[in-house]
């Protein structure tokens, strides 16, 4: 046995002897819900909206050191930590003396249960993961794709108009910053960068 300490931490997670089929969904679905409901995006969004989420996710398991979302990359899921804790690092490509890159990782956090992450890139907002998510134990994720998402919407008019206000509030975030560090601006003084930024159209 490679894992003894955390025998008792998963068993109860795995085991289904104990309950039924119909049971044991019902009973993640609704422990999912109540972690959604806890994140600002899904506060205000309706009971059958959460459920038909629930209804579509997928169980995923992850080993120790597995990266279960990578950097740079254009992965489209969101996740919910349902067992373990995984590392949140970043990763940076810097010139070594010697002319050959030199790669710095860097930690900085720790997810636990509950944890939820990858909504934005979910949305569409963000197109690529800005950080990787290493798990630090044997983790259980709650995958959510895209897809199932937006045909729930299409379903939910009044959770669809909501998230489309969320999303046109994170890019207008997210513009001055492009353009400020866009390589295309890169000869232009800061000043002039930051003016464009500000007041560039959404």
């Amino acid at each position: 046995e490679e894992l003894p300490a955390d025998r008792d931490v998963y068993l109860p997670v795995l085991d289904s002897r104990g309950m039924s089929s119909s049971a044991r969904k019902a009973s993640r679905r609704d422990k999912v819900a109540h972690i959604l409901r806890e994140r600002s995006i899904f506060a205000k969004t309706s009971q059958h909206f959460l459920n038909e989420i629930t209804t579509h996710g997928a169980i995923r398991v992850f080993m120790p050191g597995d990266k279960i979302i990578e950097q740079g990359t254009e992965g489209a899921s969101m996740f919910i930590l349902w067992v373990g804790t995984a590392n949140v690092v970043t990763e940076q490509m810097d010139g070594g003396a010697d002319g050959h890159p030199t790669r710095t990782l860097t930690n900085v956090g720790v997810l636990t249960h509950g944890s939820v992450f990858g909504e934005l890139v979910m949305l569409g907002v963000q197109t690529r993961r800005t950080a990787s998510i290493i798990a630090g134990t044997v983790c259980c994720t709650w995958e959510i794709e895209p897809k199932r998402i937006l045909s729930i919407l299409d379903r939910h008019p009044v959770e669809r108009q909501n998230f489309l206000k969320l999303v046109e509030e994170h890019l207008g975030k997210l513009a001055a910053p492009r353009i400020i560090h866009h390589p295309l601006f890169a000869g232009f003084h800061q000043q002039l960068r930051t003016l464009i930024g500000v007041n560039c159209e959404r």
